[in-house]
């Protein structure tokens, strides 16, 4: 689960979880913040992990650009590493098959708890990888 907001929350997020008919129940142990840091071998997940980290914490305080802003949102949304890193992402890992589900993420402000946001219903399904093309031919050409 990743979320986007116009505005940085630096008080933290909550990640709840019903499932269909149910009632809310909160996934996170402790809220979803960014990290203060970046370990070494997390700065080695990608090659601009640390400059697009250093980017957000700019962000965060007021200096970026459109442009950063825009960069940074673009990285958040292709890698589950960095949104978590900067804490906008939650792996829930105990969804069942055929079981119906939806979540919805609030941020704190001040010690009080507000509505991010909240999914439609998802049934989860297993994945399937549909096997390769066969028996393709490759013709290439130069003019």
């Amino acid at each position: 689960l990743k979320w986007l907001t116009g505005t940085i929350h630096k008080g933290g997020y909550n990640v709840y979880r019903k499932m269909d008919g149910g009632q809310y129940e909160k996934l996170n142990a402790q809220l979803i913040k960014r990290k203060d840091t970046l370990t070494v071998d997390e700065q080695k997940i990608s090659e601009d992990m640390l400059l697009m980290f250093e980017m957000y914490r700019n962000l965060e305080s007021g200096k970026g650009t459109g442009l950063s802003k825009l960069l940074v949102y673009t990285k958040i949304m292709l890698d589950n590493n960095f949104a978590g890193f900067v804490g906008l992402f939650y792996s829930d890992k105990s969804v069942q098959n055929d079981q119906t589900y939806t979540y919805k993420v609030t941020y704190m402000v001040k010690g009080v708890e507000k509505l991010l946001g909240e999914t439609p219903a998802n049934t989860v399904r297993k994945y399937i990888e549909e096997a390769p093309p066969q028996n393709l031919d490759l013709y290439l050409m130069s003019c």
